[in-house]
């Protein structure tokens, strides 16, 4: 269609039919949507830290976006990249060591393992959650996935009627401080259940202090977010939009590769 100057977020499929058009170019950048597994507090394997940590440290990040995206995003542990303010160098790399997720594990109430519910609502989800249940079953969890519509997912995450669910959280406000219903206790947004306030309290105080101040703060919240693991950070998704030769970027143009990329064209 040669009416057509922009498309966001075409499908996996489209992508070769439009590369095969010489007036279109394709490019890809990962959005903001942070996709995390969340697990209910309120079930007491999940109110084991040991737990928690354990799963945490057994999620090749890499190899469950290489399995179950075929490479289509970039490892997410915390919800703050490069071009977010409030990133703090060091902090967004993963932890994956099975050794030590074993040990968290036998220091657990359930060093044998235990089963565990995956509720997801799309099929990339799907995919990224059996691929954990791979990576999970080397420390004894075995799961079982349930696929269901997105309003009735959020009903049953927001009712806490769940165990453990894939879903993202966006961070197209560009600020880690958009997280931080995430964390704060008694938010509807809280979905874990988590009753713990200090990563909140380390965000609220980051708002008002000087920059120095500020990465302190930011910094021990990023350490107790791996430290606890209300959320297990998995990945920034990889989008793809198709454009006319035509059309030309505008500046100023951004250098981070996490941008939304139809606002510079004309």
């Amino acid at each position: 269609n040669k009416d057509v100057d922009y498309l966001a977020s075409v499908s996996i499929d489209q992508i070769p039919y439009l590369q095969g058009d010489d007036d279109m170019q394709v490019f890809s950048y990962d959005n903001y949507a942070w996709n995390f597994l969340m697990m209910n507090e309120q079930d007491p394997h999940f109110r084991d830290q040991y737990v928690r940590n354990a799963i945490y440290h057994a999620l090749d990040l890499d190899y469950i976006i290489e399995k179950a995206l075929e490479g289509r995003g970039t490892a997410a542990p915390l919800p703050v990249n490069a071009s977010i303010s409030g990133y703090v160098e060091g902090y967004d790399t993963s932890e994956f060591d099975l050794n030590k997720a074993k040990e968290c594990m036998a220091m657990s109430s359930y060093p044998e393992g235990f089963d565990m519910t995956i509720k997801v609502s799309t099929d990339e989800r799907e995919n990224v959650a059996e691929v954990i249940g791979t990576l999970l079953s080397e420390i004894g969890i075995t799961i079982k996935i349930e696929k269901e519509e997105q309003n009735q997912l959020l009903k049953e995450i927001t009712e806490r009627s769940y165990e453990t669910a894939i879903i993202s959280y966006s961070m197209s406000s560009g600020t880690i401080m958009h997280a931080e219903p995430l964390f704060r206790p008694g938010s509807s947004l809280n979905f874990s259940g988590c009753t713990d306030s200090r990563i909140f309290d380390l965000l609220e105080k980051a708002c008002s202090v000087n920059k120095q101040e500020k990465n302190e703060y930011l910094s021990e919240a990023y350490q107790q977010m791996k430290d606890r693991n209300d959320c297990i950070g998995l990945y920034w998704p990889t989008v793809y939009d198709a454009k006319t030769d035509h059309l030309k970027q505008l500046s100023p143009v951004t250098s981070e590769k996490f941008i939304i990329a139809n606002m510079y064209w004309q």
